[in-house]
């Protein structure tokens, strides 16, 4: 049997698989405050309230695979020079450190090989605060549990939704999250938040339709080669995708050829997919050597993120005492004052989003000033056509007997003698000429 959990800040999702057919799923909500942005507050709480789910299951104690939603995290695209693998390591936490302005000893950090050629390899680099992986594993270990795998709600969708290139939108209630996967990687994760508790779903939904065309425009502007088109792939995920009405109205909202999320194992007919595609994505990866593994995230991978490993490398690793005390005094500062590490966290990417729609911003003001530019010659020709039509109007006038010149024309016939015959005719602005 393999267990899966989906831990988020409302409610925790548990999906069993037996003989590769779900054999059970529930979703149980949580307290209030007993778990925020992936850290488990109350451990003994936590593990309590597992304890009892299982119970009621009829689910053995045992190893689980879990991901953690709604949690603050680093993760960056690094391309360095080709390393022995002993250097890879050094190489790729200093390069980190550059990018990301957190001590490294307070991360469990993991990465994956994306690609490599003789001079480069490029790898995706992603960092947990280390409070969140040690709170959760004790409070598995409370709960008479063992971790097996762990890994962020984000890698989870994107290997459920077995598409190398796609736009994932994962809706719930408390956030909406959007991936943009590219060759299988995510380069782009981005989440947001309801803007308070008193907006309603089509509040939050224009939100989200403006969120995600500002990140389809910030991806292609960053991304020549790999434009988001219309034949791109969106496909929606969460709780609220499940609700038919809600599900209709995002759909509607969104304005782009959509998918949902298709299980690649059996499932019973009532199975919420939409909510549970996380746990499928947990699933996929414990069956890895299986038919039933969607060739996504990894398919040229040498190695796949993993914290676990991160966190036994980190122990590991031999230091002397003063990076003994350095990284205790770190740590411990961290445990005390994690609201600040949040909000650290939550600070840089909102940096990120900021820069997005910063530079979003300004592709919308060359565009307007394009516009502006073609207005002023559309405006430009428009007064030309219409004094040219002023124009011919007037020498219409004249032609067709309503203007001045065909009544002089008319008099001057007139008052001709008898055998008299016009020869020529010569019109000029100050005078008329007559032969």
């Amino acid at each position: 049997m393999t267990v899966t959990l989906n831990i988020g800040n409302r409610d925790i999702r548990l999906v069993s698989q037996r003989a590769n057919h779900i054999d059970k799923y529930v979703y149980f909500s949580v307290p209030p405050g007993m778990i925020k942005d992936g850290l488990i507050m109350d451990m003994p709480a936590a593990a309590a309230l597992l304890k009892e789910q299982f119970r009621v299951l009829t689910i053995p104690s045992g190893q689980v695979d879990v991901c953690l939603s709604g949690l603050s995290f680093v993760y960056r695209i690094l391309t360095l020079p080709v390393f022995k693998d002993l250097k890879l390591r050094t190489a790729i936490e200093k390069a980190t450190q550059k990018e990301i302005n957190l001590p490294i000893e307070a991360l469990y950090l993991d990465w994956q090989i994306i690609s490599r050629n003789e001079n480069e390899i490029q790898i995706l680099v992603v960092g947990i605060a280390r409070p969140v992986v040690d709170a959760l594993l004790n409070t598995l270990k409370l709960a008479g549990l063992r971790l097996k795998t762990l890994e962020l709600k984000a890698l989870a969708l994107i290997r459920a939704a077995g598409h190398l290139n796609a736009l994932i939108v994962d809706c719930e209630p408390d956030a909406f999250e959007i991936l943009v996967i590219s060759d299988g990687i995510p380069v782009t994760i981005h989440r947001t938040s309801p803007k308070n508790e008193m907006s309603t779903l089509n509040d939050n939904l224009n939100q989200l339709i403006a969120e995600i065309n500002r990140t389809i425009d910030y991806h292609n502007l960053n991304h020549h080669e790999r434009q988001l088109t219309q034949r791109t792939p969106v496909m929606l995920s969460g709780s609220l995708c499940d609700d038919p009405p809600t599900r209709e109205l995002i759909v509607a909202s969104i304005g782009h050829s959509v998918e949902f999320f298709t299980p690649q194992i059996t499932v019973p007919t009532d199975f919420p997919v939409s909510s549970f595609a996380a746990n499928l994505g947990l699933l996929y990866q414990s069956r890895s050597g299986s038919n039933h593994q969607p060739a996504v995230f990894g398919h040229r991978a040498e190695r796949r993120v993993g914290f676990l490993q991160a966190r036994k490398r980190a122990l590991s690793r031999p230091v002397n005492i003063k990076q003994l005390l350095v990284t205790s005094a770190i740590i411990g500062a961290l445990i005390l004052f994690i609201p600040v590490w949040i909000l650290r966290l939550q600070a840089l990417n909102e940096s990120t989003n900021l820069k997005m729609k910063a530079d979003n911003l300004s592709l919308e003001l060359v565009t307007a000033n394009q516009k502006l530019q073609q207005d002023v010659l559309v405006q430009n020709k428009i007064a030309e056509l219409t004094r040219q039509t002023e124009t011919l109007k007037k020498e219409r006038l004249m032609m067709t007997g309503n203007g001045d010149l065909a009544l002089i024309l008319r008099t001057i016939n007139y008052h001709l003698p008898l055998g008299a015959v016009l020869t020529n005719l010569s019109v000029k602005p100050e005078k008329i000429v007559l032969e």
